[in-house]
C-alpha cells in the first residue's frame, strides 16, 4: 500500500511565534512520517525545527496583493499553483494555520486551534483578517480536527455546516519527558507564566494581582516568552514591579521542564484558549496549575488545578495563595501527573492519521 501524501503549508514553521501550533504539527508529523509522505511547503526559510523524514519544497501559493508592485509575485504564485495541481493532484492539504488550498478539487483537512479570532476580534482588527482566511479553509474542509471538546463546540457554533465533520484530537506533553510527580519540598518560591502576553492572554490582570493584598508576600513572577517591550518595562516601573518580575525569554524544552518542576505554581490567566498546552506541560512536570475558570481548562485539567475568576485580580491572588498550601498542593500535584499521562501526542497522531485514511 502506497503512502498517503499530505501537503503541509508551513506558516507555523516560518515565524518565531505560534509555538503551540508548531508543536502540534511537529509532534504529529514526526510520529506519522512512516505512514504519510509529508511535503512541507515553505514560502520563507524555516525558523523552527522541521520534523525528520519530511520533504521540503519552496512554494509561493499563498494569497498575494493586487498591487502592481507585486506582478512578479502573482506570476510566481500562478506557477506554484499549477505545479501543485499537476504534481500533487490527489494529495491531502493540511495547513498549519489557516491557509486555503489553492488547488481545484481540494481534499482538505483543517486543524481548529481555537475560535479566539471570532470571539475577540474587537481586541485587534487583524483578527478579522484571520477569521476571513479561516472561513475559506472551513468551506473547503472535508474534515476538521479540533484540539478540544470546547473548541469543537465553538467551531460548530460559528460554522454550523461543519457539524458531523469534526473530530476531537487533544494534545500531549511528553515532549518535556515522562510525567513525574514532584514533592512540595522541591518547589521554590516563584510563580511561573508561560506564553504570549497580548490581548486575551490577560497578563495585565496578573500584574494587578501581584499588587493585591491577597498575593502571598513578595512572591516573584518568572515569565517565559518574548522579551519585554519598552512599553511593558515602563508599565512594570510604574507599578513598581520591575524587581519582582523576571523575563527569561524563550527557552528550550529542557529549561522549560526545569522551570515547571521548580515553580511553586504555574499561572494562566487567559480569557480564551483552544486547549492550553502549557496547562498539560505544567501537569507533566508535577506543578500546581492555577487557571482561569474556563470550560476548556475544566475539560483539560479537571480537578487537578486551582481555578479563579480571570476578571478579578483578588481572585487570582487568592488562588495563587492557595497553591502554596502544602496539603492542597500535594493532592493537586498527584492528580496533575495522572491527568498528564492520559493526554499523549501518540493519541493525537493516531487520530490525525485516521482522518487522512478516511479521506
Amino acid at each position: 500500500m502506497s503512502k498517503i501524501t499530505v501537503l503541509v503549508d508551513g506558516v507555523a514553521f516560518e515565524n518565531p511565534h505560534q509555538n503551540g501550533v508548531w508543536r502540534v504539527f511537529y509532534e504529529v508529523m514526526r510520529r506519522n512520517s512512516q505512514d504519510v509522505n509529508y511535503v512541507v511547503l515553505l514560502e520563507n526559510d524555516a525558523v523552527k525545527e522541521l520534523p525528520p523524514n519530511v520533504e521540503v519544497r519552496r512554494s509561493f501559493h499563498r494569497q498575494n496583493s493586487n498591487s502592481r508592485k507585486f506582478v512578479l509575485r502573482r506570476i510566481a504564485r500562478g506557477r506554484s499553483i499549477r505545479h501543485l495541481e499537476k504534481a500533487y493532484a490527489g494529495a491531502i492539504w493540511h495547513s498549519t494555520f489557516y491557509t486555503p488550498d489553492p488547488r481545484r478539487n481540494s481534499k482538505s483537512v483543517v486543524t481548529a486551534h481555537d475560535c479566539t479570532s471570532e470571539k475577540y476580534f474587537y481586541f485587534d482588527p487583524s483578527l478579522c483578517e484571520q477569521t476571513s482566511e479561516k472561513v475559506k479553509c472551513f468551506v473547503q474542509a472535508k474534515h476538521v480536527l479540533a484540539v478540544s471538546e470546547s473548541t469543537k463546540k465553538d467551531v460548530c457554533l460559528f460554522y454550523p455546516w461543519l457539524l458531523g465533520r469534526v473530530t476531537v484530537a487533544t494534545l500531549g506533553s511528553e515532549h518535556l519527558g515522562p510525567a513525574v510527580e514532584r514533592s512540595v519540598e522541591e518547589a521554590e518560591s516563584f510563580c511561573l507564566f508561560v506564553g504570549n502576553r497580548g490581548m486575551y492572554k490577560n497578563f495585565l490582570m496578573l500584574l494587578e494581582a501581584m499588587l493585591h493584598t491577597a498575593w502571598p508576600g513578595n512572591l516573584p513572577l518568572k515569565v517565559v516568552g518574548s522579551p519585554f517591550s519598552d512599553d511593558e518595562l515602563n508599565l512594570l516601573r510604574f507599578k513598581q514591579l520591575e524587581s519582582r518580575v523576571e523575563n527569561l525569554g524563550r527557552v528550550d524544552d529542557s529549561t522549560l521542564r526545569n522551570l515547571y518542576s521548580r515553580a511553586a505554581c504555574f499561572v494562566f490567566p487567559s480569557l480564551s484558549e483552544g486547549f492550553g498546552l502549557p496547562v498539560v506541560e505544567s501537569q507533566n512536570c508535577g506543578t500546581v496549575p492555577v487557571l482561569s475558570d474556563l470550560p476548556v481548562f475544566r475539560e483539560v485539567a479537571g480537578d487537578s488545578a486551582i481555578y479563579f475568576d480571570p476578571c478579578s485580580s483578588g481572585s487570582i491572588a487568592t488562588a495563587v495563595s492557595k497553591a502554596l498550601s502544602s496539603d492542597l498542593s500535594l493532592k493537586i500535584r498527584e492528580n496533575a501527573v495522572k491527568n498528564a499521562r492520559e493526554l499523549t501526542w501518540d493519541r493525537t497522531a493516531e487520530l490525525t492519521l485516521r482522518c487522512y485514511q478516511d479521506l
